[in-house]
């Protein structure tokens, strides 16, 4: 009957429920897809679609497309921050921390306001930013505070489940045993969360860390084989988790095999990340790999396809307006005065240029801007 608003809100409540009863994100698939054409059909942009939609396809490795997604919304709710998160998670992805945490302020003072429910899921978001930038402290003290909230499972979702595997990454990188042990219970209390896949990934992961701590490295090992092939069918980050810690695990053991295995594993860490042109974390995922004594795999596809002569392409007419800006020096400040628009908005066309380019710094926009040496270290 075209009730577009119920219908959306009915797609909406489906994935959540197909989840929570089970069902694979390959088998939530179709039905994203269906919600997704069906609200391009009737004009419907919604934050809450465009979050959605955001987050499947940044699931599937297109982070331009959910940067795309990102900027069409408009406000602030909770979608929004939900949002924000995932604009900073991208950029930590391709250009680091320090130019994207602080973009996650906002969604922070988001959650003073928040529901109970939209707490949860924007603090497990928040964590996945602040574990793939390294920060293991903030990422423990952040999941602390919805502990019990995972530990009852009261909000059945993916990201949910995969936060007991963030915080024990965090507690094993801290070496804080106290925090490993209490996790692990966290992640093995939700009952009722068997039925769902992320759980079960999850569960299996505290499983395997318990094994390792007890010595037992064959159980460890097998269990985390499973969390991966489980987390592969719901979240990839969570997945990249627990494919890190069997290699740590397989080189511990160090037995006939374990090191081609762990090889394996990094292989299949690999692909997800060089689609989303993540080169910040690739170049921290192949400094951890050599440092484990493993070879890092080339990317051939890339070496091999022909390299652009001018990237200038990429970038929107404002956001070329604005690399010539941050080439003469300019400040956010100075840049937001020049063109009548906000300083944070100023921030964010420059972080944008420096995803699109796969920079760091801001010397090294300059330096692109004069077709000088793109090694010029940060500023």
């Amino acid at each position: 009957h075209d009730l577009v608003d119920v219908a959306m809100r009915g797609y909406h409540n489906l994935w959540i429920s197909l989840y929570a009863t089970g069902s694979s994100a390959l088998e939530v698939a179709p039905m994203y897809q269906e919600m997704f054409a069906y609200a391009r059909r009737h004009g419907y942009r919604n934050d809450v679609v465009l979050a959605d939609e955001a987050f499947y396809v940044f699931a599937r490795g297109d982070w331009d497309a959910a940067l795309k997604l990102a900027q069409e919304t408009r406000g602030e709710t909770v979608w929004t921050a939900q949002l924000q998160i995932l604009e900073a998670l991208i950029l930590v992805g391709r250009v680091g921390p320090e130019p994207s945490l602080p973009l996650l302020d906002t969604p922070r003072r988001a959650l003073r306001d928040a529901s109970a429910s939209h707490k949860v899921f924007l603090v497990s978001r928040l964590s996945d930013v602040t574990l793939l930038a390294g920060d293991a402290r903030a990422t423990l003290e952040q999941l602390d505070g919805i502990a019990v909230d995972i530990g009852r499972g009261r909000f059945p979702a993916p990201e949910i489940d995969g936060s007991a595997v963030c915080a024990l990454a965090a507690a094993i990188a801290l070496e804080d045993s106290v925090a490993r042990d209490r996790w692990i219970a966290v992640a093995l209390a939700d009952a009722i969360g068997t039925g769902r896949v992320a759980a079960r990934a999850g569960r299996a992961f505290a499983n395997a860390e318990r094994g390792a701590t007890e010595g037992d490295l064959d159980i460890a090992i097998s269990l985390l084989g499973e969390s991966a092939e489980l987390f592969q069918r719901s979240l990839v980050f969570a997945e990249t988790v627990a494919r890190r810690r069997r290699i740590e695990l397989l080189l511990r053991r160090n037995g006939v095999g374990d090191r081609e295995a762990a090889q394996t594993e990094l292989a299949a860490i690999l692909p997800y990340w060089r689609k989303a042109k993540a080169v910040w974390y690739l170049g921290q995922l192949e400094s951890w790999a050599i440092g484990q004594g493993l070879i890092f795999p080339r990317d051939s596809a890339a070496e091999a396809a022909p390299r652009e002569p001018d990237a200038h392409f990429q970038l929107t007419a404002r956001e070329r307006e604005v690399a010539v800006m941050v080439a003469s020096g300019l400040s956010n400040k100075q840049i937001g005065e020049k063109l009548v628009i906000s300083e944070r908005t100023a921030e964010g066309h420059v972080e944008r240029i420096l995803s699109k380019l796969g920079f760091r710094s801001r010397a090294q926009i300059a330096a692109w801007q004069a077709g000088g040496d793109l090694s010029t270290p940060p500023s």
